[in-house]
């Protein structure tokens, strides 16, 4: 009997674990299911991708804001030169427009800017043969617009009792001086003293040869011959 309710209390026994264990296992907490695990990783991989955009759309709006100012600079500086320069280049006499106005008269009827042909007119009326002693031109280009200079001579000019070569010189078409080398220096010096007015200038020189002569110039022109001898020459 004592054999009897031994083998009753193992039964027992095994009863209950056999009600316990599902109760236990009960408990337990769910392992998440690799869709779950999916999910999660595209979500932070999803934040991680918007992040980098975003990041990348700031550094790309720097880089425009860099890029701009710098353009800036750089057409501000190149505003500044080319105004310098166009200051620098500009001429500083409108020869037609100095034309237009009352040109002084130089010597011996002959007036300042008067054109080419008119003053060789008017020599051959007077008898004289002038002779082209120099002609140039400079062609338009950068900031320069064309010119050009020729000078005419008559050897035996004959002036105030004295004889010599004249030179007749033109700039751009027009008259603007006339120099006198002639043998009786001294005296036509005497009659022609050097002075300046607000138009015209009368001097007395010495080329390199060592010959006197005597000049009449165009203040305004000779303005402009200066000038352009010292930006494109």
């Amino acid at each position: 009997m004592h054999a009897l309710q031994t083998r009753r209390t193992r039964l027992c026994t095994k009863s209950a674990e056999t009600h316990l264990t599902p109760a236990i296992v009960g408990t337990q907490s769910p392992r998440p299911s690799k869709a779950g695990t999916h999910d999660g990783q595209a979500v932070r991989n999803s934040r991680r991708s918007l992040g980098q955009r975003q990041a990348l759309k700031v550094h790309t709006i720097n880089t425009i804001l860099k890029l701009s100012k710098t353009l800036a600079a750089l057409i501000a500086l190149a505003t500044v030169f080319f105004a310098a320069a166009g200051l620098r280049y500009q001429e500083p006499v409108n020869i037609e427009r100095v034309c237009e106005d009352s040109p002084p008269p130089l010597i011996n009827n002959f007036n300042s800017c008067s054109l080419v042909d008119q003053t060789l007119d008017f020599l051959e009326a007077e008898g004289y043969k002038p002779v082209l002693l120099e002609s140039s031109e400079k062609n338009s280009g950068l900031l320069r617009k064309k010119s050009s200079l020729k000078i005419l001579e008559v050897p035996n000019y004959k002036m105030n009792n004295s004889t010599g070569p004249a030179q007749f010189s033109f700039i751009n078409g027009r008259l603007f001086a006339i120099s006198y080398f002639p043998k009786a220096s001294d005296a036509v010096f005497e009659r022609h003293p050097a002075s300046k007015s607000e138009t015209l200038t009368v001097k007395h020189l010495t080329n390199h040869q060592g010959l006197k002569y005597i000049s009449w110039s165009n203040n305004h022109l000779e303005t402009y011959i200066t000038w352009r001898i010292s930006r494109f020459s």
